[in-house]
C-alpha cells in the first residue's frame, strides 16, 4: 500500500480507501454489523487506512459500524464523513436513493458534527466533507468561518466537499461551462485547507472513498462575489496554476 499526504495538511492515508456506504446502506446487498465490521478490519489489515462514510449513510449506521470496526485503534485510522442532509427531521424520507434537503446553518452543522463524534466514539474527524453542495452552501462565508472554528477547537483536522453527478464525465471544457449547475464526479472530494497560514500555498486534492489522487477543480467552481473569495481564488491559482483544459 502507499500513503500520502492530504493536501497540505498533517492527515497521512492510503491512496487506495474503503468507501463504508457500501456496507452501511443497503444498496449493494445487505450486510449485518458484524459483517460489515469484518471486512472494515480485513482492509485495515492489508494496509488501507482511510475510511470514507458519511452521516447520512443508513442514517448514521456508516459511522457507528466504524466504531464497532475499531475501537481501541482510532489512532489507527484516518476517518472521513459528510455533513449537510437533514435526515434527522424525516429520516424515512431517502428510502431508494432520493436526496435529502440540505441545512447549511451553522446551527445545524454543529449539531451534525456532535451527532456524528457520538457515532464514531472519538473527539475528532479527519476528513469533514460538505455533501453534495450547491453553489448556495460554497457561497456561505458563516460556514466556512464555522468550520475554520472547528479546526482551531480540534473537532475536525481538515474539511472539504464530496460532490455528485449522476450523469458520465464531460469533456474538460464542458464540465468547466457547466460547473457552476453540475457536480465533478462523485469519486471526487474535494479537500481545502483554508487557514490563514496556508494563504500562499493553498491547494485542493481529491479524497476519495477510493482513491486520493490528485484533483483540480476547475477555477470556474469559485465566484469571487467577496474579498475573501477573491484572495482564495487568488492564492489557489497560485498554489495549482491554470485550470486544466
Amino acid at each position: 500500500m502507499r500513503y500520502r499526504k492530504l493536501a497540505d495538511t498533517d492527515v497521512t492515508l492510503s491512496e487506495v480507501g474503503f468507501g463504508v456506504w457500501t456496507v452501511a446502506a443497503g444498496w449493494w446487498g445487505e450486510f449485518s454489523d458484524d459483517q460489515a465490521a469484518d471486512l472494515l478490519r480485513r482492509a485495515l489489515d492489508l494496509g488501507v487506512t482511510f475510511f470514507d462514510t458519511g452521516d447520512t449513510y443508513g442514517n448514521g449506521r456508516g459511522e457507528t459500524i466504524l466504531a464497532k470496526a475499531f475501537g481501541g485503534q482510532r489512532d489507527k485510522v484516518v476517518i472521513g464523513t459528510k455533513f449537510g442532509y437533514d435526515f434527522y427531521t424525516n429520516p424515512d424520507l431517502n428510502r431508494g436513493q432520493r436526496e435529502r434537503p440540505h441545512d447549511w446553518s451553522p446551527k445545524f452543522v454543529r449539531f451534525a458534527l456532535e451527532q456524528s463524534l457520538k457515532r464514531l466514539e472519538t473527539d475528532y474527524i479527519d476528513l469533514w466533507m460538505l455533501h453534495n453542495p450547491r453553489m448556495d452552501a460554497i457561497q456561505k462565508d458563516d460556514l466556512f468561518a464555522l468550520l475554520d472554528d472547528l479546526k482551531a477547537e480540534g473537532k475536525i483536522r481538515a474539511y472539504g466537499a464530496s460532490l455528485d453527478r449522476p450523469s458520465p464525465a464531460p469533456s474538460t471544457a464542458t464540465r468547466r461551462s457547466r460547473l457552476a449547475s453540475s457536480m465533478p464526479s462523485r469519486s471526487s472530494s474535494t479537500c481545502w485547507n483554508r487557514t490563514p497560514a496556508a494563504a500562499s500555498s493553498r491547494s485542493r486534492v481529491s479524497a476519495t472513498s477510493g482513491s486520493s489522487s490528485g484533483y483540480r477543480t476547475p477555477r470556474a467552481c469559485w465566484k469571487a462575489s467577496t474579498p475573501r473569495r477573491r484572495r482564495f481564488r487568488r492564492a489557489t491559482t497560485a498554489a495549482t496554476g491554470p485550470a486544466p483544459g
